[in-house]
């Protein structure tokens, strides 16, 4: 808490080779021996507004806060004018800003969003409503949701070292035409793995509603969300997500959702080079960080800057190191435009009990009589064991099975036909 700051960065002009003002806050700023991380900005006509949380030196997570910042001094390089929220109503983990989704008038105030790290059906939307000069008030309104969960975390190809998919917090959010739109991660169709949770808020009517997106077999986490449309009125929205599984390394990807509501196919942005272990812990490895998207004011056609992280190899201290690197990208014009087929066939799938003691069972459907096999791989993608190889009646099918000699940890288990994989989910064995 001693030497935390928040640093706050303003160019000088629109060319940005012309420099920045840089601005040191204090990182304990309620003088409460607490140090912040996880900073977030949003932007409105007049005002600049930080959000982060605030950590204890000796009990862990304090609060989150927020900074409400004049921009008449900080573009201009004089001392700043702010105001600093806290002990916000509803005690959120996370607080997270809404800056305006493309270019255009937004203001006086700003909206934010947060919600239970874990399990919920409830969301917050604050609002700060008016500018530093014209006493604002900061107001709170609870929205009901769908109920979702946290998953699994995520399998690497090459070594049995997992990533750490984190918690259920959303990660960014926009406002534009009257909504909000606001992503996170989550588990996918209840299959352990890791998808796009995205959603999208009416301020007026208070109603809400949920999409999600995601590749059975796969882990799609640390998605980040901006307006890919021209004009205020078009939903189109842009993804910048990473991705690992048990055949791949870790990697950065882009989805589009269409005004339509029909999802693009997902294009790579980078490649991973190698799986990560460096600085494991408990065989997991921290993953996630650095990702995030901006929209391109007033551009000629849609366009978005991302980054995300990726597999590599860098050496510190004459030690060779698999571990993460980070990727800026620039996605911009229709490439993003054809349909996304690729898992919407797969079934259902449903293992009871889930971690696995002893026996277990697995519950779905089958499209048509056919011969099905059923297989639990490792976590390196290597097939473990063959279950089941026979022929399945049309509809629903309960199959029971012993866990016999596989040791404690994490598989996954895949259902296939002579054509397609049917369904896919991790399986925990104790």
């Amino acid at each position: 808490s001693s030497k935390s700051k928040l640093i706050l960065s303003v160019s000088k002009s629109n060319n940005l080779l012309d420099g920045w003002w840089i601005y040191k806050l204090s990182g304990n700023p309620l003088n409460h021996s607490c140090w912040l991380d996880y900073p977030k900005l949003g932007i409105s006509n007049n005002e600049i507004f930080v959000t982060g949380s605030l950590f204890s030196d000796l009990t862990g997570f304090s609060e989150s806060i927020i900074f409400q910042i004049s921009k008449s001094n900080a573009l201009i390089g004089k001392n700043l004018t702010w105001r600093l929220w806290s002990d916000i109503v509803g005690s959120p983990i996370t607080i997270i800003p809404a800056s305006y989704g493309q270019r255009g008038n937004y203001g006086p105030g700003l909206y934010f969003v947060t919600q239970s790290p874990t399990t919920g059906n409830s969301v917050n939307l604050y609002e700060i409503t008016n500018e530093l000069t014209v006493n604002p008030q900061l107001t709170i309104t609870k929205i009901a949701k769908s109920e979702y969960e946290p998953s699994g975390y995520a399998l690497q190809s090459g070594t049995s070292v997992q990533l750490i998919t984190g918690d259920c917090k959303i990660l960014n959010a926009f406002y534009l035409d009257g909504i909000v739109h606001y992503v996170f991660q989550s588990d996918y169709q209840r299959s352990s793995y890791t998808g796009i949770n995205y959603n999208r808020i009416n301020v007026k009517s208070g109603t809400h509603r949920s999409y999600t997106y995601g590749q059975l077999g796969f882990d799609c986490a640390y998605p980040s969300v901006a307006s890919y449309g021209t004009t205020a009125s078009d939903k189109s929205v842009i993804f910048c997500f990473l991705r690992s599984g048990a055949t791949i390394f870790p990697e950065t990807r882009a989805i589009m959702l269409d005004s339509n509501d029909t999802w693009s196919n997902s294009i790579l942005i980078k490649s991973g080079d190698t799986y990560v272990d460096a600085f494991e812990v408990d065989n997991t490895v921290r993953w996630g960080d650095y990702s995030g998207i901006t929209y391109k004011f007033n551009p000629s056609q849609p366009e978005i800057w991302m980054s995300g992280c990726y597999g590599s190899t860098q050496t510190l201290f004459s030690t060779k190191y698999n571990c993460f690197n980070t990727w800026i990208g620039q996605i911009r014009g229709s490439i993003l435009n054809s349909v996304e087929q690729s898992n919407e066939s797969q079934q259902d799938l449903t293992v009871f009990p889930n971690p696995i003691i002893d026996l277990f069972s697995i519950e779905f459907n089958v499209e048509y009589s056919a011969t099905i096999h059923i297989e639990i791989h490792d976590v390196s993608g290597k097939s473990g064991s063959s279950l089941f190889n026979g022929q399945l009646k049309k509809g629903k099918n309960i199959l029971t099975f012993n866990k016999a000699a596989f040791a404690k940890g994490v598989y996954f288990l895949t259902i296939k036909d002579d054509k397609k994989i049917i369904a896919s989910k991790k399986l925990f064995i104790e």
